[in-house]
């Protein structure tokens, strides 16, 4: 990835005065892809125009996603047993090494809470493929026990309250399981 920004950034250093001003907001690496933040509709017009003739390596081809067409990552909620003295690298590392599927690396950690006296109660933004290995099946191994990680329902629906609909109430709160929402990126995605 190295590679990549090195062109860019020799790219920017050749361009005429006169041309175009390419910004950059933040730049930061994902797995298998470059996230970079235009600070304008220049910025974002000028990098789609380069990226093509981008030769970082021998047989290198980019492309440029925007942020729209990303595939949007999904929250998750965690119940980890035997975790709670562990850091989240290390439940990572765990998790990585005892379930197929997982993609581990691109997740992040948005809370975390001691739940009784040994277990970790996560909540995740994790990638899309890993959501559709988890809810096929929610259980994972983790050190020498079971946990599960649950991804949030994508549907917007709201749900009832339980209470009132023991009661029989029909009225209904917004969900709590929707995604986030996210800042638009661009991504740069090594093709094979």
């Amino acid at each position: 990835m190295n590679q990549i920004q090195d062109c860019i950034i020799e790219a920017i250093f050749e361009l005429d005065l006169d041309g175009p001003k390419p910004g950059f907001s933040e730049t930061a690496y994902r797995r298998g892809w470059l996230c970079m933040r235009c600070v304008d509709e220049e910025s974002l017009i000028w990098l789609k125009s380069f990226i093509p003739s981008c030769k970082p390596w021998d047989g290198g081809n980019l492309k440029v996603l925007e942020g729209k067409d990303l595939p949007k990552p999904r929250v998750a909620t965690a119940f980890l047993p035997k975790c709670a003295e562990e850091t989240n690298e290390r439940i990572f590392h765990f998790l990585a090494r005892q379930n197929r599927g997982l993609n581990v690396e691109s997740w992040r950690v948005l809370s975390r809470k001691r739940e009784g006296a040994m277990s970790a109660l996560m909540t995740l933004l994790i990638d899309a493929e890993s959501a559709e290995v988890l809810e096929n099946n929610a259980e994972v191994s983790i050190k020498l026990a079971r946990g599960t990680i649950r991804p949030r329902l994508l549907n917007k629906q709201p749900r009832e309250k339980s209470e009132e609909k023991k009661a029989g109430s029909k009225e209904v709160e917004p969900s709590t399981n929707e995604d986030p929402e996210l800042p638009e990126e661009t991504a740069l995605e090594r093709l094979p």
